[in-house]
């Protein structure tokens, strides 16, 4: 497939609006963090077990299947700002420890599902993944970085949105952090026009052995896209740098490695990027065109039922934004709101 790329016609522009922010802002603004109240709670706790009595699944959970009829205006509120917002919302107040994980997951996707249709997040079909810790996987550079403790760089999904709950957290390290890609555009279009340019033309990126039969073992994708006035980005470098591997994917070339690292030192600058050390029941919600994110190496506790776990869930938000056809190739030609998005199943 032909990946033309996506750039508005009369030369790069700036992006303006609420999604360009830095970490140092953020630390004094908190509106970004959403505390649930007790009523909200315990709205919440009915609908789970609602939801259990009429033996639902979180793989079945819809929104008609997990009522909130007070909080669902607040989880439009939530859709809002992660589309026309800042991009990102943090949950907290959840109290995790009174539930089983089974019960976790079923709240986890009733709240998924009041912002969007869950996603496959591998070959194997999975909707909700555990991120944690796959000893068997340790050595493989082609597995993915969710089964590792290794640090995870910046970086963005293959949905619309991506959120993680926290079950579990490690015994030191695995802090997250989210910066904001809108800036990371400004701050490169103000320095470095010429490297932006090159952001804008499509980079060959590794699937990690999750591709259909017959299909390419890679996918075509700009880091930054332009659409109907809107910026979107998707960026992997790990996968840009493993897709290397196959003999048919064009060499990377030196302005190309430029760019990339011009844009890894912005993030990387002081007060570019927001840390959040996730606390238990703690959910992070991000829209994976406007923002990067990353997460520090942990060290881990050895018994295996103690270690860092969390769960996640890849949306495909229902009204989200006009995408370009640069996606076509990552979304498998399919770009429909609430439907686009995830690794398709291998039988």
């Amino acid at each position: 497939m032909e990946i033309r790329p996506s750039k508005p016609p009369g030369g790069l522009l700036r992006y303006q609006g609420p999604a360009a922010w830095t970490g140092a802002e953020m630390t004094d603004d908190e509106s970004w963090l959403l505390v649930l109240s007790l009523s909200e709670i315990e709205e919440i706790e009915a609908a789970m077990h609602d939801a259990r009595a009429c033996g639902a699944d979180p793989g079945s959970i819809t929104r008609e299947k997990f009522p909130l009829p007070a909080l669902s205006a607040r989880m439009r509120d939530v859709r809002h700002e992660l589309e026309d917002g800042k991009g990102f919302v943090l949950m907290r107040g959840l109290p995790l420890r009174r539930y089983s994980l089974q019960d976790a997951q079923l709240i986890f996707a009733g709240l998924g599902a009041h912002l969007g249709k869950a996603v496959s997040q591998n070959a194997a079909g999975e909707r909700m993944t555990h991120v944690t810790t796959v000893d068997s996987v340790a050595g493989d550079p082609h597995a993915r970085g969710y089964m590792k403790p290794v640090r995870a760089e910046f970086h963005t999904d293959t949905s619309d949105v991506v959120a993680l709950m926290c079950w579990r957290k490690a015994k030191r390290g695995g802090e997250s952090f989210v910066a904001s890609a809108m800036t990371v555009h400004n701050i490169m279009l103000d320095e470095r026009p010429d490297l932006l340019e090159v952001l804008y033309e499509p980079f060959f990126l590794d699937k990690k052995n999750e591709e259909l039969p017959g299909d390419d073992p890679y996918y075509r994708l700009p880091v930054y896209s332009w659409h109907e006035g809107k910026i979107s980005t998707r960026y992997s470098r790990g996968r840009t740098e493993t897709g290397q591997r196959f003999a048919d994917v064009p060499r990377l070339t030196d302005v190309q490695t430029k760019a990339m690292d011009y844009l890894d030192g912005i993030l990387e600058r002081e007060g570019v990027c927001l840390a959040m050390d996730f606390q238990v029941g703690d959910i992070q919600w991000l829209n994976n065109y406007v923002t990067f994110h990353a997460r520090n190496a942990y060290e881990d506790y050895t018994i295996a039922g103690e270690r860092r776990h969390l769960l996640r869930l890849w949306l495909a938000v229902d009204g989200g934004r006009e995408l370009p056809e640069s996606f076509l190739d990552v979304y498998h030609g399919d770009l429909a709101p609430g439907r686009r998005g995830g690794i398709p199943r291998v039988s």
